[in-house]
């Protein structure tokens, strides 16, 4: 087997332990750190056994480390995020960010409605508020989510 055929089988293994991974920084780490790793073990068995093909050392290297399945298994396991309890504090943080966040519309809406020569009432300015502080805390959200 030529070198480029050892180098696809090494991007194909490499190729199924990504796509039974998330799609994270982490998950790159660890393909660059397993493609380093099997090279140089590659590099190794080639110089104690030069008579031996590419391809049987290849096998050999890929066995060695074991199935995708089994590497992308021990990565999950090593690096499970922990899910916690939101935490007393954190749930009156957000209770008064809630509640503060209704007192300002409702005050604002009352200031609204209540300028001479406006035409929009309470109860409309008490909605269109409202919808802008949901669109605001929606974007926050999915900002957050996606740092």
């Amino acid at each position: 087997m030529s070198k480029s055929e050892s180098d696809r089988m090494i991007e194909e293994y490499l190729k199924n332990v990504r796509s039974q991974l998330p799609d994270t920084f982490e998950t790159e780490d660890l393909i660059e750190d397993l493609r380093a790793h099997i090279y140089e073990s590659l590099n190794d068995k080639s110089s104690r056994h030069p008579a031996e093909s590419r391809m049987h050392l290849t096998h050999e290297v890929l066995e060695d480390l074991g199935e995708p399945q089994v590497i992308a298994d021990e990565f999950e396991r090593t690096h499970k995020i922990e899910e916690r309890e939101p935490e007393k504090s954190e749930i009156i943080k957000t209770v008064l960010r809630y509640l503060i966040s209704v007192i300002v519309i409702i005050i604002a809406a009352w200031f609204v409605s209540s300028i001479p020569g406006t035409s929009i009432g309470f109860w409309p300015a008490l909605i269109i508020l409202f919808v802008f502080v949901l669109a605001e805390s929606l974007i926050r959200r999915w900002q957050k989510e996606d740092s």
